[in-house]
């Protein structure tokens, strides 16, 4: 279990402190050697929407000790979008030390990957990733990109490689609450399987 979760109350799931109204997630390491792991934490009952999720993850996505964030991908990155302008999500008025920070904290992107049913506000997966994980020389995630591959393109048809570990967790559409989403769950989603 990394330390910056714990700080911020994520236990292995089975681990000491597990209590009543404890939410499940999974973390699927971009090591594909090591296996999706189930984790827990017990949300604050005042916090009843998905947005703790954008609370407790930044940390574990912030420049670690021993890493760095490689400038000139920054800088090749900045030079494409003064070309593009702003549609790019990175705006060309954005400074060099802007971006150093920002990729240091970590940006965390989300997507869903799934809703139960067609209804709008039904419970669906999310996975959230460092966006800006590339920058500090990750490695790819080969499961995390073929989750998105499955179901998540672009405008333009193409898919997005998706670098470091990533979370998946799953959301109640109606009420905006976490629920649990173990591995067990994992293995069930149509896109936990290979694109055929």
């Amino acid at each position: 279990m990394d330390e910056r979760l714990a700080v911020v109350g994520v236990r292995a799931k089975g681990s000491a402190g597990e209590v009543d109204g404890s939410v499940s997630f999974v973390f699927v390491p971009a090591m594909v050697r090591l296996p999706p792991q189930e984790l827990v934490f017990t949300p604050d009952p005042s916090s009843k929407t998905d947005a703790l999720f954008d609370s407790i993850l930044p940390p574990f996505f912030r420049l670690r000790p021993g890493e760095a964030v490689d400038s000139s991908l920054i800088q090749a990155q900045a030079e494409g979008a003064r070309e593009a302008g702003c549609v790019t999500g990175m705006c060309p008025h954005v400074s060099p030390s802007t971006l150093q920070r920002a990729v240091e904290e970590g940006t965390l992107e989300r997507v869903a990957l799934s809703a139960s049913d067609e209804d709008d506000n039904s419970s669906r997966v999310y996975m959230y990733w460092d966006e800006s994980a590339n920058f500090k020389r990750r490695p790819v995630n080969p499961r995390a990109t073929q989750y998105v591959q499955y179901g998540q393109q672009n405008d333009e048809g193409v898919v997005d490689t998706i670098y470091g570990d990533v979370f998946l967790a799953r959301v109640d559409g109606r009420q905006n609450q976490p629920e649990s989403f173990g591995v067990d769950a994992l293995e069930k989603e149509p896109w936990f399987f290979e694109k055929k």
